[in-house]
C-alpha cells in the first residue's frame, strides 16, 4: 500500500512539472531570432497589395529583415516608403536616423492596416 502511494505522488508530481513547463514557455525573443525573409519595403507592400490573404499566412508573425527608405521618424515609430510602419521597443532618434535614409531593420510582421494601407511591423531593430 505504501509503495502505490509513492508511486501516485511521483507520477503526480512528473504530471504537475509537465503542466508547469507547457502553461509557461519561455517567452520568444525576437531580438536573437534569425530572420526567416530578407526583402525590400517595396516587395514587402506590393506583395500585401496585391494579395493580403496570400502575404499574411506567408509573413505574419515571422521574423523578416526589410531594406527601405525612411519617410517618417518619431520617437519609436518609423515608416518606410512606401508603407511600412515599424514601432521599436526603444528610442528610434538615438540611433541618428533621419528620412530618406536607406536602413535595414529587422523585426515581427504583425500585418496590414486595411484603414491606413501600410504593413505593421513591432519589436525591431536597425541595422
Amino acid at each position: 500500500m505504501n509503495k502505490k502511494l509513492i508511486i501516485c505522488l511521483i507520477t503526480f508530481l512528473i504530471g504537475l512539472y509537465a503542466l508547469y513547463r507547457y502553461a509557461y514557455k519561455e517567452h520568444r525573443n525576437i531580438y536573437k531570432e534569425e530572420p526567416k525573409y530578407i526583402l525590400s519595403s517595396d516587395s514587402l507592400f506590393h506583395h500585401f497589395n496585391i494579395n493580403e490573404k496570400e502575404a499574411s499566412q506567408i509573413y505574419n508573425n515571422q521574423i523578416i529583415k526589410v531594406k527601405g527608405v525612411i519617410n517618417i521618424v518619431s520617437e519609436n515609430q518609423l515608416i518606410l516608403h512606401p508603407g511600412i510602419a515599424c514601432l521599436a521597443d526603444s528610442n528610434i532618434k538615438k540611433h541618428g536616423v533621419f528620412p530618406k535614409d536607406t536602413i535595414e531593420i529587422k523585426g515581427r510582421c504583425v500585418g496590414f492596416d486595411d484603414l491606413f494601407s501600410e504593413v505593421k511591423m513591432d519589436q525591431i531593430t536597425i541595422y
